[in-house]
């Protein structure tokens, strides 16, 4: 009888054991590529029956989102079928988000293998639809790919290019080890364009199928070029001090320490790749949530601080008085200030400075030209940054009055800008006339590209004069939001786009 009790108790054990097996759980799982943050991935769930996503989609109220009923899992060279979900429908339809900007929901998947150790999510191959790569257990460490000898070793030291001006272009080559089809990986690089020495020109620059690409660009005088690959779960940056026709090759390893800051750039070959190496060792390891901007390191004798037009006037052989020249005079002339040229002694130099002066004066005149009829072009010498918001509310007097201020680079402004339709359709037969208002830091093209789509009266101002506006609403900060009842009375000043109700009770005051 005892000996019967214990082979039952055993046997209860076994089949305890085994139901214990048939749920395997990743609570939290780490991921080592991508770059939409709102789709997350709360849980996973491996069965014999089926595999489950337990996805939670964050987005401000009122935005929206769809996923298709063709997604899938991909592991070990295979794919695995959606067979449904708990509570949306997966038909490419938009589900809009409520009040609390979030949607928790389940996905499930044919069953893979008990043992997959990581898996990738696709809901589609292009650049817009809903990727994540390499989503796996936090316990579980990812294979290490060895970084090829040539992108560590350190290159013969070169002659500094020479501090002058020179059309060349320089050249950005970007390889990757395990690169999979449909990352669509997006490179930022950011340099001072001597078009607007006062900031930093980024341009985006797409990994192909193979996860390689190669640009070349006019950078004008020796600098340090940023790069920066936006994934999760945090951002990965690499510098390059680059000149003209100089070429540098980067290597990306996209799957590489999913733990941490700064983890994709592995390798770097070329022009002055050790001086990169240095860099980045003292940068990125060091602060990792740095914006480059904001410090100072001296490496090699080479220092860079405080602002962009300080990176291209100076550098191991001292201070390059025409480059200092022209970097604090020309964003004046292109602000349309009355400043006369600076002695330039560089003639390369002196004949861009003017090429962009006058450029900047046939662009200005040829804006204010073909605008619809909302739209509005205004430069210095229209109207002054002090008199600039009276001057717009006085087009308006006896309505109330939206201002929105924002930036076609600023992406809580078009989200904003999305979550504000269905109260100006509610609104639409009531006496409010909504301002958006942008500055030249944004792209003039982008702008006209944009406001199609967005109803409302339109300004394109200098950035003078929209600072001269946020020093009388006393902000400065993207998206900013002011309303104004019909007699001119400031009601409510607003930043950040937090709620619709928030802006509708506003207007309701105004009005």
């Amino acid at each position: 009888m005892i000996k019967h009790n214990v082979i039952t108790i055993l046997l209860a054990f076994v089949a305890m054991a085994g139901q214990a097996q048939e749920t395997i759980l990743w609570e939290q799982p780490a991921i080592g590529y991508s770059d939409i943050p709102y789709f997350q991935i709360q849980k996973v769930e491996l069965t014999k029956e089926r595999t489950a996503l337990h996805v939670r989609m964050s987005l401000m109220p009122g935005l929206g989102f769809f996923l298709r009923n063709t997604c899938y899992l991909q592991a070990n060279g295979k794919q695995y079928e959606s067979i449904g979900s708990d509570s949306i429908k997966l038909d490419g339809k938009r589900i809009v988000l409520d009040d609390t900007g979030k949607k928790d929901f389940v996905l499930y998947f044919k069953p893979m293998p008990m043992d997959t150790k990581e898996f990738d999510f696709i809901d589609g191959l292009t650049y817009k639809d809903y990727q994540v790569f390499c989503i796996h257990d936090k316990d579980y460490v990812m294979p290490v790919t060895p970084v090829p000898a040539e992108y560590l070793t350190d290159d013969a030291d070169e002659e500094l290019a020479e501090m002058k001006y020179d059309a060349t272009p320089a050249t950005i080559h970007f390889k990757s080890i395990n690169y999979r089809k449909g990352m669509n990986t997006r490179i930022l690089l950011g340099y001072v364009d001597l078009k607007n020495p006062a900031k930093f020109d980024d341009i985006d620059v797409r990994l192909n199928d193979d996860g390689e690409a190669s640009f070349s660009f006019p950078i004008g005088v020796p600098q340090i070029v940023r790069l920066c690959i936006d994934n999760l779960p945090s951002t990965s940056y690499a510098f390059a001090y680059l000149a003209p026709g100089k070429e540098v090759t980067f290597l990306i390893d996209m799957l590489h320490d999913d733990t941490g800051a700064n983890s994709k750039f592995v390798g770097i070959k070329g022009y002055f790749a050790k001086f990169d190496k240095e860099w980045y060792q003292a940068i990125v390891k060091d602060d990792p949530h740095n914006s480059l901007l904001a410090l100072e390191k001296d490496i090699f004798g080479y220092k860079f601080v405080a602002s962009c037009k300080d990176y291209v006037m100076s550098d191991a052989r001292g201070f390059n008085a025409d480059l200092a020249r022209y970097c604090y005079y020309l964003p004046q002339a292109l602000d349309s200030k009355p400043v006369e040229k600076p002695l330039i002694e560089d003639k390369g130099l002196s004949d861009l400075y003017d090429k962009y002066v006058a450029e900047a004066q046939k662009t200005t005149a040829s804006n204010k030209e073909g605008l619809t009829s909302n739209a509005h072009y205004l430069d210095m010498t229209d109207v002054a940054p002090d008199n600039i918001l009276q001057t717009i509310l006085d087009h308006y007097k006896g309505k109330t009055v939206l201002i929105d201020i924002w930036a076609t680079w600023c992406v809580p402004c078009m989200q904003g800008h999305e979550a504000m339709k269905p109260l100006k359709e509610e609104l639409r037969d009531k006496n409010i006339v909504y301002v958006y208002l942008t500055s030249t830091t944004s792209k003039y093209d982008e702008w006209k590209k944009y406001i199609t789509d967005i109803l409302g009266e339109h300004y394109f101002l200098t950035k003078e004069q929209l600072d001269g506006i946020f020093k009388q609403l006393g902000k400065n900060s993207y998206p900013t939001y002011a309303v104004f009842s019909p007699n001119g009375e400031k009601v409510a000043t607003l930043t950040g786009f937090r709620d619709v109700e928030i802006i509708r009770e506003a207007l309701e005051k105004a009005m």
